[in-house]
């Protein structure tokens, strides 16, 4: 069972996303994650009930990660779990050095390891995370400035062994 203050963030985030018509809001910390999602005129109540429903789960543990190709690249049953690069931090992804600036690393680039294909940020202390093999960029799992979880995909990059 969720406590008050996590009732209280719950239902801050839920109002935001009604009162500014976001599609989903995600927040949390090490302890506690919440996502929100919209209400669409297809679904008007069940998003909402299975969002309290995540955040009681959440309360006792934290929820997975989501390993879903949201950006770019092949679809969610192409994709090789052996070859995601997994985040190596709870933090922000970035995939570009600052704003404005060219991606690290884009949907069909080759990488050689040890080369710098995206940052996580996190206690405003940026972390770069490095190819740990070369090989062909394949997907791109998160959007930019989007919240990670320690272990979630970032990225799928197909090594160079198996290319054709």
């Amino acid at each position: 069972m969720a406590t008050d203050p996590q009732l209280r963030r719950i239902r801050e985030a839920v109002r935001l996303v009604e009162e500014e018509g976001l599609a989903e809001l995600e927040v949390g910390d090490a302890k506690f994650w919440v996502k929100v999602v919209g209400q669409s005129a297809e679904a008007p109540s069940a998003d909402a009930q299975a969002a309290g429903e995540q955040a009681e789960a959440a309360d006792e543990e934290v929820a997975a990660p989501a390993a879903e190709a949201r950006v770019e690249g092949p679809p969610e049953e192409q994709v090789r779990t052996e070859h995601q690069v997994p985040s190596p931090m709870n933090g922000v992804f970035y995939g570009a050095p600052a704003p404005g600036a060219d991606p690290y690393v884009a949907v069909g680039d080759f990488v050689e390891a040890g080369q710098v294909i995206c940052l996580i940020e996190a206690m405003k202390t940026f972390n770069e995370v490095t190819a740990e093999w070369a090989g062909k960029v394949v997907a791109i799992l998160v959007e930019n400035e989007q919240q990670v979880r320690e272990g979630e995909p970032l990225m799928v990059i197909e090594p160079e062994a198996e290319q054709e």
